[in-house]
């Protein structure tokens, strides 16, 4: 129904080893798992649309693959630290579960991105969070939809609360 998406807004803002960067990065972190979860997809299209069409193909052929390319540290970009790491645990967070490689995975990219420890564990602590939070909101999702409707009109409820204020 909806994804995380980067915004072209912030994609603009990005110079183009940033850019170049952030798509090994995606590529190298949806492959980590060892498979490509349908949930997983936006964010391959939004790797690939960060680069060039001759570094596109590569990216693609590795993807196919399933090889890790090499990730330099990020040394351009570095207001955007931040959002990259999040946007990063929220791809972990993309197939509901958090598997040992991608721990790991999110670790080192920390380092890539020159972040201390702690930043890395406390975006695993906020990945874990909105897991739990997500499997309330779908359970939730499954039992609304299981509800016998109780419609009301509009006016019928503007009288209820005309009521309550005589």
């Amino acid at each position: 129904m909806y994804a995380l998406r980067l915004e072209p807004e912030f994609i603009n803002s990005l110079t183009p080893e940033g850019r170049r960067w952030l798509a090994l990065a995606v590529v190298n972190m949806i492959n980590i798992d060892g498979k490509l979860d349908p949930n997983e997809m936006p964010y391959m299209h939004d790797a690939v649309i960060l680069i060039d069409e001759m570094e596109r193909t590569e990216l693609l052929e590795n993807a196919q693959k399933r090889k890790y390319m090499d990730l330099p540290n990020l040394t351009t970009d570095r207001k955007y630290v931040g959002e990259l790491l999040y946007y990063f645990a929220s791809i972990v967070a993309a197939d509901s579960k958090i598997s040992p490689s991608e721990v790991e995975f999110l670790k080192a990219l920390g380092a890539k991105l020159g972040l201390p420890e702690q930043a890395v564990q406390d975006a695993l602590d906020w990945t874990t969070k909105y897991l739990e939070l997500q499997k309330i909101r779908l359970d939730s999702e499954i039992e609304l939809a299981n509800i016998s409707p109780l419609y009301q009109t509009v006016e019928s409820k503007l009288h209820e609360i005309d009521a309550q204020r005589k």
